[in-house]
């Protein structure tokens, strides 16, 4: 990804004579927590500038909006605001490699200080919840309703093998063993 990312950097309006490196984890100690963030790759010569990579199946294109904005997934959206937060960036571009194109496509997430306070103030109480073992309740934002209606619209899409299916899968199973 790092190398396609070198390739692109000129699409991207950055410094095509930069260097793509490794990203590293960059760390925070706060009250009883020690937050941490690892974008995939950063700029030598740019440090507001931060990339993730994601690897999707090529269905799930119709969960991201136009390139090149920052219509990307909202748990996506929320990952790169906190590499944004702990690495001081101020903008991360995510690459996404659908199953079956030829390449990465981009979108173009500027830091959104709004959202950061938002996510800061709910990561206490997240992690605190996390550590009862409490499953934490489903919310109602735009993004985790339309996540829902997928995942309600592609269990309505399955029906049970019958017999004669369940015979093939088994024998396919025992073949590849």
């Amino acid at each position: 990804y790092r190398h396609l990312t070198q390739e692109s950097l000129a699409d991207l309006g950055l410094d095509p004579e930069d260097e793509v490196i490794e990203g590293k984890t960059f760390i925070k100690n706060d009250f009883m927590l020690t937050y941490r963030a690892t974008p995939d790759a950063l700029l030598r010569n740019n440090p507001d500038v931060c990339f993730e990579f994601k690897r999707r199946q090529y269905e799930m294109s119709k969960n991201y909006g136009e390139e090149m904005t920052d219509e990307v997934m909202p748990q996506e959206y929320d990952q790169v605001q906190w590499h944004m937060l702990l690495s001081g960036c101020k903008v991360c571009f995510v690459g996404v490699f659908f199953k079956g194109t030829d390449g990465l496509k981009w979108w173009r997430v500027e830091r959104d200080e709004e959202r950061i306070r938002e996510i800061e103030s709910e990561v206490l109480s997240f992690w605190s919840l996390l550590a009862t073992g409490v499953v934490p309740p489903l919310d109602n934002t735009k993004g985790m309703l339309k996540r829902l209606k997928s995942i309600e619209e592609r269990d309505a899409s399955r029906r049970p093998f019958t017999e004669e299916e369940w015979g093939w899968a088994k024998l396919h199973h025992r073949i590849k063993q």
